[in-house]
């Protein structure tokens, strides 16, 4: 059986998200009242936003929640599982009677660790999907293999600040566009979602909506928010626009009845490739630049 064919059996819990809320895990409160912002999913935190000494703290709040009280995916980051702390973390996550909809696994760097993790919701039958954070020159220079290791694994994530910390440079654009373009190649090549890093600038929302435009021009399909003022500008770049609708349209109309043929719409060839992606932002699962 094909990956393409057991993913198909595998719910993902990304499916038409454009936008993830991270809240650390000691902001219990916050973590609540979450869903009630316009974001598509909520990411809970157990590793870069909660300090050591309160990685226990961070756990033991996790096992307060009723995840049947949510009505968007509930996704948990876990530490490395390369380390104790993100094995105990994955214990706690086993514990609790209610697993998250998806487990944010960081640092990954061989496609044996997605595999272990999985293997491990095998044994405990737990309906939980997986998405790899691929933040160190290591992870984006096998991504490929990560992309196709497991048919847990429904989303690729691009860690902007580690990995621009393992190379010594900046988290500009500009140094960081190899590293974007192969999450999102090795994504689409396994049938992923492909989700980009945060913008950490708060207060600058200008930076925002060109992160945001430039993400969802290479091919994200998703990104996520580190605040909630974020999430109106991040939906707003992640759904079709109306001008690309228009333009949807008039190519569906113009190849009504053929669309293996080509057909010119606004003085522009269109092929099949074109009528593809005039069906995909219909559906709104793609827009055009």
């Amino acid at each position: 059986m094909s990956l393409a064919i057991q993913r198909s059996a595998v719910a993902n819990p990304l499916k038409d998200c454009r936008s993830i809320l991270v809240t650390p895990g000691t902001a219990v409160d916050r973590f609540r009242s979450a869903q009630k912002c316009d974001a598509d999913a909520l990411l809970y935190d157990l590793e870069d936003s909660v300090r050591i000494v309160d990685k226990d703290l961070a756990r033991n709040s996790w096992r307060l929640f009723d995840k049947g009280i949510f009505t968007k995916p509930v996704s948990v980051r876990v530490n490395s599982i390369n380390t104790l702390c993100g094995l105990r973390d994955l214990e706690a996550m086993m514990d609790t009677g209610h697993v998250p909809d998806l487990l944010f696994l960081p640092k990954v760097e061989d496609p044996a660790v997605v595999k272990l993790v999985s293997a491990i919701l095998d044994e405990q039958a737990a309906s939980t999907s997986l998405c790899a954070i691929l933040e160190t020159p290591g992870g984006v220079g096998d991504a490929l293999s990560i992309a196709r290791s497991d048919r847990r694994l429904v989303a690729l994530c691009f860690g902007l600040a580690d990995y621009a910390a393992c190379l010594g440079v900046t988290t500009q654009w500009e140094e960081m566009i190899h590293a974007r373009a192969t999450v999102v190649m090795a994504a689409r090549a396994a049938g992923l979602i492909a989700v980009d890093a945060p913008t950490f600038a708060l207060e600058d929302f200008g930076q925002l909506e060109e992160d945001c435009s430039r993400s969802r021009n290479m091919g994200f399909n998703a990104k996520i928010a580190i605040h909630p003022r974020q999430i109106s500008h991040i939906n707003k770049h992640f759904s079709p626009s109306e001008e690309s609708v228009i333009w949807a349209r008039k190519v569906l109309d113009a190849v009504e009845g053929h669309s293996d043929a080509i057909s010119v719409v606004d003085g522009t060839m269109i092929g099949p490739p074109f009528v593809r992606r005039a069906h995909s932002i219909v559906s709104g699962k793609a827009s055009t630049s």
